[in-house]
């Protein structure tokens, strides 16, 4: 059944409230539209952390991430609440790599790669989740909502500029992501450390 104006066109919070119900069809489907992508992204490269990864194993995450989205009647989608442009997204990729970590946490793997400046967990060092909270000041005084989801999906998430090109909402290329990425960070540079790079 196609898509009706009014579900391409429901609120975050709604539509994962109507999808937490269970019984809503073309809810799922527009939350696929809007959301797999995404999901399919994070879990790839949080899985690809941990040796012996292998696509068949990322494919069973994702559909283990909807899974856990729908159980217990839908509790981790009413949970969410829509704050600003984009935390529905960063409220998705939160709950993926979260459940992707704690799948290998079970298997007893640890990851090869070290943890991300500010990847939402205790392990992260305190300066460098102070350097994320200057960088995030200039974003938000400085930049756009849409340039500084880019940059936290870039940098946070470890998406690459083609998967965040694959996000129908932001309505960019890969060149174009790759645009505002480079913008950002001469943004970044400027504001703490002076035109030039240098502290003043």
């Amino acid at each position: 059944m196609p898509l009706t104006f009014d579900y391409l066109h429901l609120a975050p919070e709604v539509l994962f409230a109507l999808c937490a119900d269970g019984g809503d069809a073309r809810a799922w489907e527009e939350f696929l539209r809007r959301y797999e992508s995404l999901i399919q992204a994070v879990a790839k490269r949080t899985a690809r952390r941990y040796p012996n990864t292998y696509t068949g194993v990322c494919d069973d995450l994702v559909q283990d991430v909807y899974l856990k989205l729908a159980t217990d009647h839908g509790r981790i989608l009413r949970g969410f609440r829509y704050r600003k442009p984009g935390s529905d997204r960063s409220f998705l990729a939160v709950v993926t790599a979260n459940w992707v970590r704690d799948f290998f946490k079970m298997k007893d793997q640890a990851s090869t790669e070290p943890i991300s400046a500010d990847d939402l967990s205790d392990a992260v060092d305190y300066t460098a989740k102070l350097f994320a909270r200057e960088v995030d000041d200039v974003l938000r005084r400085f930049a756009t909502e849409k340039e500084r989801e880019i940059v936290w999906l870039f940098y946070r998430y470890s998406l690459t500029a083609r998967e965040i090109a694959l996000i129908p909402s932001l309505e960019l290329t890969e060149d174009g992501v790759e645009s505002v990425l480079f913008r950002m960070r001469v943004l970044i540079r400027e504001k703490l450390l002076g035109p030039k790079g240098k502290q003043s």
